[in-house]
């Protein structure tokens, strides 16, 4: 069950009651309300002192993300955005290379980019749309050859090298990926 709530010096709060909840748990997201995570029979009245006693602290983490990246970050925009361009750029590259994936799903994952089951079916973050098209294009091929193996031995690699351009290309480009994933951290 969820509540919005009016907090001064903080603006809406989306207050949800879960049953597994032990404790009073706040978090705050680039583009979306404070959100207050709460056991049942716990009193609103706590909830809004506890927000509120924690504004200094919502304030700073509201600072860590620039208006741009939290305007970049309407989750139904970039859904809708990653529905668009993803599924079609998978298909080109596996009638490209002669690949074959069983479906792809748009997910908000934000832990990882992209993964492939033992099924071939392919999920993706919707949140590739805001890497540089190389790296997004490399997320694609790194689960399109997760088709052919399913590890990250050496034989994967190999394959991934193939489809990135030659002997080593996989492991750079990864390692910009890397790099990227590191420099925005915490902005999705």
């Amino acid at each position: 069950m969820s509540t919005k709530l009016q907090v001064a010096g903080v603006g809406e709060v989306v207050v949800l009651t879960k049953s597994t909840a032990k404790t009073i748990r706040l978090s705050v997201r680039p583009g979306r309300p404070v959100t207050v995570t709460m056991p049942p029979r716990t009193p609103l009245r706590l909830v809004t002192s506890f927000v509120a006693s924690k504004s200094n602290w919502i304030t700073i983490q509201r600072a860590r993300y620039p208006e741009e990246v939290v305007a970049m970050h309407d989750v139904e925009a970039l859904r809708r955005q990653a529905k668009q361009i993803l599924p079609a750029k998978l298909s080109y590259f596996a009638a490209t290379w002669g690949m074959r994936y069983a479906g792809v799903t748009i997910k908000n994952m934000r832990s990882r980019w992209g993964s492939c089951s033992s099924t071939n079916h392919i999920n993706l973050s919707l949140f590739l749309v805001l890497l540089p098209e190389e790296l997004c294009d490399y997320v694609l091929l790194h689960e399109l050859a997760h088709t052919v193996q399913k590890n990250h031995q050496v034989d994967f690699w190999q394959t991934l090298d193939e489809l990135c351009g030659g002997p080593g290309m996989a492991k750079k480009i990864d390692r910009k990926l890397t790099v990227w994933t590191k420099q925005h951290a915490g902005s999705f």
